[in-house]
């Protein structure tokens, strides 16, 4: 449980540096949305051994410098079913033409694994990302973000984004 509350209190921590800043130029603003495919990279999470595929949605709202975002992931394979509910903030730091990303929060993870009951957890990650432009509002977005509970895992992760709002986009 003090595992639960250090992430919880770098969410915090993360919220008021995020919000503090003034938006930066040339980072996206508004709703934004977005589909992507993965593996899961599963360590010590009983009845999973091997590369787990994903596929889910991604949407939020950002404001320049950071923003807020769900996500839900599910995947089915060798015996093993995944799904991750997660809520992120989000920091964003433009680079040249791109927007690089760092981002801490909490996760809801349901899992069946080979031979295994259906399972519940709550837990958190922390995570990096690297959106590319492709022009207007769509953008080409990769993920590693690494999860706490049940055990450890790493979800590598690609998707197109679009941004809606009063900026051109990513």
């Amino acid at each position: 449980m003090s595992m639960l509350k250090f992430i919880l209190a770098l969410f915090v921590l993360h919220a008021f540096i995020a919000l503090a800043q003034a938006p930066q130029n040339g980072a996206p603003r508004g709703f934004e949305t977005g589909l992507f495919i993965g593996n899961v990279l599963p360590n010590q999470v009983p009845g999973m051994t091997e590369i787990h595929p994903q596929g889910g949605l991604r949407t939020g709202w950002s404001e320049g410098n950071g923003g807020v975002e769900l996500s839900l992931a599910t995947g089915k394979g060798e015996g093993v079913e995944w799904g991750d509910a997660s809520l992120s903030l989000r920091m964003d730091i433009p680079v040249d033409v791109y927007i690089a990303m760092a981002y801490i929060g909490i996760d809801y993870i349901r899992y069946q694994g080979v031979n295994e009951e259906l399972k519940s957890f709550g837990g958190g990650h922390v995570g990096g990302a690297l959106l590319v432009p492709l022009g207007g509002p769509a953008g080409f977005r990769f993920d590693m973000k690494f999860n706490v509970n049940p055990g450890t895992s790493l979800l590598i992760a690609a998707g197109l984004v679009l941004t809606f709002g009063d900026s051109k986009g990513p």
